[in-house]
This record gives structure tokens, sequence and C-alpha cells, in this order.
């Protein structure tokens, strides 16, 4: 049951990320006056816009994702709790380090100026790890799951009616 909630965790950190990427393409191309296709081309240009419906879509989905990640696993036993929300964090964590080094591999080759967008999934990698919502979302989710691991702990050393077992009880009013 724990690997399917650390497979869940991965699977919805990447797809959050990745349609994150997706908005935030969008969003950048509205605000310069350009019109991105899927494959991160661009295929019009426009009058520059602020980029509102595609500002709500990001703070709708990542607020939606992470009441949905809370909420299992405010539902689960503890040590499926921290696998899901875990496993969550580690995806979103490891495509934001792989949206920073690509745009620093972008910004080396070109003398420090990033010109254009990586086509396909590398730009939505790109855009959504340098998103601001999903950096938020991946920090609120980490220390999710440390709190989760700090209870789990702390639980862990409760007798049957809730109390801390005596040498727990006797260590702490030794503090």
């Amino acid at each position: 049951m724990i690997i399917l909630r650390v497979l869940a965790g991965l699977l919805a950190g990447a797809v959050y990320v990745v349609v994150a990427g997706i908005l935030e393409v969008q969003i950048s191309g509205s605000l310069a006056g350009g019109v991105y296709d899927l494959n991160n081309v661009i295929v019009a240009v426009t009058q520059p816009q602020i980029p509102f419906l595609q500002y709500v879509s990001l703070a709708v989905l990542s607020a939606a994702v992470l009441l949905l990640v809370m909420r299992q696993s405010s539902s689960d036993p503890i040590p499926q709790a921290i696998a899901l929300v875990g496993s969550f964090a580690f995806a979103v964590i490891v495509l934001i380090t792989w949206g920073f080094v690509l745009q620093g591999a972008a910004m080396a080759e070109t003398g420090g100026v990033r010109e254009g967008l990586p086509e396909g999934l590398s730009g939505w990698v790109l855009m959504g790890g340098l998103s601001v919502a999903v950096q938020a979302v991946g920090l609120v989710a980490a220390l999710s799951a440390v709190l989760l691991a700090m209870r789990a702990r702390r639980t862990s050393r409760l007798d049957p009616q809730g109390r801390l077992t005596a040498s727990d009880d006797a260590r702490a009013r030794t503090l």
C-alpha cells in the first residue's frame, strides 16, 4: 500500500509541475505578445496582455493539488500519508531543480541571456520549475511531510490512552 502512495505522489508531483509549466509558458507568451503552441513554438504575435485566465488557472491548480494531496494524506495512516506527501514533495523539488539546471545551461550557452524556450517537456519543466507557485507548493508539501514524520515519531511514544510513556514523561520533565 505504501508503494502505491509513493507512486501516486511521484505521479501527482510530476503532472502538477508539467501542467503548471504549460500555463507558465502561456503566461510568458501573453505578457510578451506571443502565442505559443503546445510544443513551445511561437505561432502568432499579438498585443501584449495580462493573462488573467492563466493566472487564475495556475492558482486554482496549485490550491487543488495541495488540497487533494493533503486531504488524501489526512485520511491515511501516518506511514502512508508520509509516503504520499513526501514523494509528492520529492517529485516537485526534483523538477524544480531540473528547471534551474535547464535555466543555467541555457544562460551559459547564450552568455547570460535566455533566448526562447526549449521545446516540449523540457520547456514545461523549465517554466514549471521557475514558477513561484510551484516552488511554494513544493515547500508546503515538504514541510507537511516533515511535520507528519515528527507527528509519527511523537505518537509512537504514546500509550493506548494517548499519554507519553513513562520514560518519555520523565525525560520531558528534566528538560
